[in-house]
């Protein structure tokens, strides 16, 4: 992905104010999976900041006034921060337990449902069990160290679509 299609990830407000450091900070460098959630995860958080939304373009030169050093730093996307490259043994130990106790106790649900006698229930929610185990350890693992709003929309946008098409499969 190019630096200018991440850059219409952000707000316009965002785009006007910061948008020429943007592109300078990111250039024409590959980025890894890490670095790409970090600027979506920094495109929902502006999305969300009251502080983006209160921004008009009127008030762009005197942002800019502080310099270029001072303006890159106030929204300069934690990939490009000094951070270490592998989780910590801690971060790795939670996130293992939050993917293999969600897991085992979205089976014991499931088989609970299904001996109360919603079978296709019980089997939606053994299916699900998993991938929501998973999308429930990133605050611990890789979306650690973003903003709380990035982490609840990177986290439960897609736990709702987990549980919407279990919903639907049990349904059918």
């Amino acid at each position: 992905m190019t630096a200018d299609r991440l850059l219409r990830l952000y707000p316009r407000a965002w785009r006007e104010r910061y948008g020429d450091e943007f592109l300078a900070l990111v250039g024409d460098r590959p980025l890894g999976l890490p670095q790409l959630i970090d600027i979506v995860s920094g495109a929902i958080d502006a999305h969300l900041s009251s502080d983006v939304r209160a921004t008009t373009v009127s008030e762009r030169p005197a942002a800019q006034a502080q310099g270029g050093e001072a303006v890159i730093e106030t929204w300069k996307p934690i990939c490009f921060r000094d951070r270490p490259a592998v989780l910590s043994k801690r971060d790795a130990l939670v996130g293992s337990v939050v993917v293999i106790g969600g897991s085992i106790l979205f089976s014991a649900l499931g088989i609970f449902l299904r001996r109360a006698g919603f079978d296709a229930l019980g089997e939606g929610v053994v299916s699900a069990g998993f991938p929501v185990s998973v999308l429930l350890s990133l605050p611990f693992t890789f979306v650690k160290g973003q903003p709380w709003k990035a982490q609840g929309v990177l986290v439960g946008i897609p736990i709702l679509i987990v549980v919407l098409l279990t919903y639907v499969a049990t349904k059918l």
